[in-house]
């Protein structure tokens, strides 16, 4: 899955190029996320939803064995992260959209690579578009995004719903279309 990364994140910065200007006030995580949904068939409000959710939309943002540990720059959550790592933490839930090292960790290069917001977004949409594809919808995709278990992955689907509830009513209200919707 990395070379699938690698030539994702080649496309990726080309469309990041075209739409920079664009993105002016934007935060990293919701760049990212448009950006992915330039590349791939995932809508951007269910990116930047999902983001919310998971980190508050804040790229340095770690969870170690179940700890929030947030950080100021990417370097300070990379070292935080191989230090969690190297101790035996058993896992740890990086970036943007919170990808787990113990489950996911083997579709990036190095632990570090989960903390750039681009590779982080292209994972967690190719990641959603899996169970999309395997469940059939974006309902059930984003319940199982956080968890197997019914219930869990039942309130963490109406959290993201809540989130993109106000996503698009804010977008609607600033008379933007959604990208890739």
């Amino acid at each position: 899955m990395h070379r699938k990364l690698g030539r994702l994140a080649a496309a990726a910065t080309l469309a990041l190029c075209a739409i920079a200007a664009e993105v002016r006030a934007a935060t990293v995580c919701d760049l990212a996320a448009q950006v992915a949904a330039s590349v791939l068939p995932i809508p951007r409000d269910l990116l930047v939803s999902v983001a919310q959710v998971e980190s508050s939309r804040q790229p340095w943002v770690l969870n170690i064995d179940g700890r929030d540990s947030r950080h100021a720059t990417r370097q300070e959550a990379a070292a935080a992260m191989r230090r969690a790592l190297d101790a035996g933490a058993s896992n740890v839930d990086a970036g943007c959209w919170q990808i787990s090292s113990r489950w996911h960790g083997r579709a990036f290069r190095h632990p570090d690579d989960m903390l750039d917001p681009l590779r982080n977004a292209l994972y967690a949409s190719l990641y959603l578009l899996d169970l999309r594809q395997e469940s059939g919808n974006w309902t059930l995709a984003v319940q199982r995004y956080h968890s197997r278990d019914p219930a869990r992955g039942d309130a963490y689907a109406g959290r993201v719903a809540d989130v993109l509830s106000r996503v698009v009513g804010a977008r609607q209200a600033q008379g933007r279309a959604a990208p890739n919707q």
